[in-house]
Formats: structure tokens, sequence, C-alpha cells
């Protein structure tokens, strides 16, 4: 599970920059994915970050929705990062 959420993360980082500027709807899908992924394998942050950007898209304010979408970058690099540096080679 943790191999398949290494490769997903460079995608799951293009997914939510594309996303941005496009509808409510659109960002919900990714926020719901990505929070799905990352509860999975225990990246609680990145979870809750991605959960509430679900809730926050729903309202459409903009300005939070830059700023989760932020948070949730530098959240996917820290998990990819954890990953490469406790995880056998195998798993990347």
């Amino acid at each position: 599970l943790l191999g398949i959420f290494y490769g997903s993360l460079v995608p799951l980082k293009i997914k939510l920059a594309t996303v941005a500027g496009e509808s409510a709807e659109n960002i919900k899908v990714v926020a719901h994915e990505i929070k799905g992924s990352a509860y999975n394998i225990g990246a609680i942050l990145l979870g809750d970050l991605a959960q509430e950007l679900e809730f926050v898209a729903r309202k459409q304010n903009s300005s939070e929705i830059e700023t989760l979408i932020s948070k949730i970058q530098i959240e996917l690099d820290r998990v990819k990062q954890f990953i490469e540096n406790s995880s056998p080679s195998n798993l990347r």
C-alpha cells in the first residue's frame, strides 16, 4: 500500500496544481482522493488538510483554497521524503 501511495505522489501533486483554478467540484474530487490515500497509509496531517480543502471548496473561498493547496503540496513533499528515508528501496 505504501509503495502504491509513493507511486501516486507525483500525479497527485500535478492534479492538485492543475485543479487550483477549476470548479469547486473538481477541487473536491482531488482533495477526496488525497484524503483517502493519506488516511490509508497513516499520513494523518495530509488527510486532515485534504479534508479541510474538501470543506473549503464547498464555500468557494479562493484565498483559503490556495492556502490549503500550498500546505498540501508541502505535506505531500514531506511524506514523500519520509517514505524515501525510512522505507526499503523496493517500495520506491
